[in-house]
């Protein structure tokens, strides 16, 4: 039996005063989310936790597949182990949670399955729609398929290849390497959403990237086909937590028009 999917009413237009009080309030969050690395040791209520995560799975992903999954590490002895494995960063040693990002890429069968049956029973789901995504499922072999050795990438790239010969054309995955960017990508959006959320809610981060990939991921337990991206640390500032000056590069740098 699978679990109750996310499931949010379609949204209604908002007025240009609401417009405006929610990107000033937008843009406040943005500003002020920062990475913390040392966080204070007061507990954090669960709820703010789970609830920023549940909007983190409202992030774009292609063909709505979500292919990631986060692990919440809570108790503070598995926390501990894990911080060693972060190579004793102090966010790391310092946060009251850690939340593993896990990017997977052997789930879209599953899915895509689970999808098909939310829009069987949606009132609001169209008939139209329902076979648009089910002949968009029934082609997902096409795109992600790998078989024995990979083949089927393989074939599929050369293919790809082949047509791209004769104008634009789609780069479905095909290497290992380019399912693993797949769904490194939309995890990496879902994280993003997360720690804006966290702060939405008072609740300040770390996403870090430097840890033994090998070694969290037997210590996890995990199987099948995945990548971590990042470990967030998750807490409130501590007081000796001293930030620096925000930098960036200047938007003239960084935004081209064509």
């Amino acid at each position: 039996m699978h679990a109750r999917p996310l499931a949010h009413p379609l949204p209604t237009p908002s007025t240009s005063a609401a417009e405006a009080d929610s990107s000033a309030v937008f843009a406040a969050l943005v500003r002020e989310r920062r990475s913390v690395h040392a966080f204070d040791p007061a507990p954090i209520a669960d709820e703010d936790v789970r609830a920023s995560l549940e909007l983190a799975l409202l992030a774009p992903s292609s063909f709505n597949l979500q292919p990631y999954e986060f692990i919440r590490v809570r108790d503070p002895e598995r926390r501990s182990d894990l911080a060693r494995l972060c190579l004793g960063q102090r966010p790391a040693q310092t946060a009251q949670e850690l939340i593993v990002c896990v990017a997977r890429w052997d789930r879209w069968r599953e899915t895509a399955a689970e999808h098909d049956a939310w829009l069987a029973g949606h009132p609001q789901v169209t008939e139209a729609q329902r076979h648009h995504h089910a002949y968009v499922h029934r082609r997902m072999p096409m795109f992600f398929a790998e078989g024995p050795f990979n083949i089927f990438g393989g074939l599929r790239s050369l293919l790809l290849w082949l047509r791209s010969l004769r104008g634009p054309q789609l780069a479905a995955p095909g290497s290992p390497a380019e399912h693993r960017t797949w769904a490194v990508k939309s995890a990496a959006l879902a994280c993003a959403h997360a720690m804006l959320a966290l702060r939405a809610r008072g609740l300040d981060s770390c996403a870090m990237e430097g840890f033994d990939h090998r070694r969290v991921a037997r210590f996890l337990g995990l199987r099948g086909k995945f990548f971590v991206p990042m470990i967030i640390a998750v807490g409130r500032r501590g007081a000796d937590d001293r930030p620096e000056p925000q930098w960036r590069r200047a938007p003239e740098r960084m935004i081209r028009e064509l």
